[in-house]
């Protein structure tokens, strides 16, 4: 296990590796370690980091009279909201992190807040190009009102089976609580296997261009617009919409493939679209709902998700969008 800790400047401190001495068997055991800070150490937010195979992870102490409490709101998102892969294989996917509190967030990070067989990382990555631009799983901070993007990427162990495994993650920093967890918009959907399998990239845009679908009214139907992309393998998938946080008899939610340049059906809607999905393939798809009562607006609980599945019922993709009535 390699450790090191940082001064605030970012200088090493002190670096040092445990358990190279290590022989034999042993049904459990442990190590600690302790550096000692001089008298004059710099005042301010120094970090430790410990390595061990493969996996990095940084903590955050504060030397001197530093006030980290305080107005601290963070909230995230990722996208897309599902992957399908090989195990062995990493998932990734984008994730940005705000700070919607009127205090800065220190020492942040992002980690699985569940088991998972295998490994999880993080780097930032400029917003506007993509490209990386961070260690992974450095520590990061977060100015008030500010947000910063990231590559996340869960890699199943070689053998791991996991079908519509819903990964939530913990979006924590030092001096406040966790973004709180929302399926769908800041977690990520996982299936893996041994074999290669379609692996869609589902995307959703409402006519507001918001991420939400707002009804004008009951018994008057809206519409919104997926755009899809096979990664993967190519096989025959099913695409449909469902409610969630409202009972499905609440809501008529019909589908309809479309013509990718005019946004035209190209036949009559029905409860899912089946087809066979060629690897690299891109396709398109109208989602039509209707109410026959008022909807209150609860992004984080009322949506509407369309789920991308094969024969087994497995997530092969999904996206979602929050729904609510004009009136509510």
């Amino acid at each position: 296990v390699d450790l090191e800790v940082f001064r605030p400047d970012g200088s090493s401190f002190q670096s040092w590796t445990l358990g190279t001495t290590l022989t034999g068997f042993q049904p459990f055991t442990y190590w600690y370690a302790g550096a000692q800070l001089p008298a004059n150490a710099p005042t301010g937010r120094w970090r430790f980091r410990a390595s061990f195979a493969g996996r990095t992870l940084e903590r955050m102490f504060l030397v001197g009279n530093e006030t980290v409490a305080g107005d601290v709101r963070v909230r995230s998102s990722v996208l897309p909201a599902s992957r399908s892969v090989r195990a062995g294989t990493a998932a990734t996917a984008f994730a940005t992190v705000i700070n919607a509190g009127a205090q800065d967030a220190l020492g942040c990070s992002i980690r699985p807040a569940q088991p998972f067989d295998g490994t999880f990382e993080y780097s930032e990555t400029d917003p506007a190009t993509n490209d990386v631009t961070g260690l992974a799983n450095a520590l990061f901070g977060l100015a008030s009102g500010t947000s910063r993007s990231f590559v996340i990427a869960a890699t199943p162990a070689v053998g791991a089976v996991g079908e519509s495994l819903d990964l939530t993650l913990r979006y924590d920093c030092m001096n406040g609580d966790a973004a709180p967890t929302i399926i769908g918009v800041n977690s990520l959907r996982l299936s893996f296997e041994a074999a290669d399998q379609p692996d869609m990239i589902a995307v959703a845009i409402t006519p507001d261009q918001n991420g939400v679908l707002t009804l004008d009214g009951t018994n008057r139907p809206g519409a919104f617009a997926v755009a899809t992309a096979n990664v993967g393998s190519a096989g025959t998938l099913t695409v449909r919409p469902r409610i969630s946080g409202l009972d499905a008899s609440d809501m008529t939610l019909t589908i309809c493939e479309t013509n990718p340049a005019t946004g035209r059906c190209l036949a009559s809607r029905t409860a899912s679209v089946q087809r066979n999905f060629g690897a690299n393939e891109t396709a398109s798809f109208a989602i039509f709902a209707t109410t026959a009562n008022p909807i209150g607006f609860s992004p984080a609980s009322r949506r509407i998700f369309v789920e991308v599945t094969d024969d087994g019922s497995v997530s092969r993709g999904a996206t979602s969008i929050a729904v609510r009535t004009a009136t509510e």
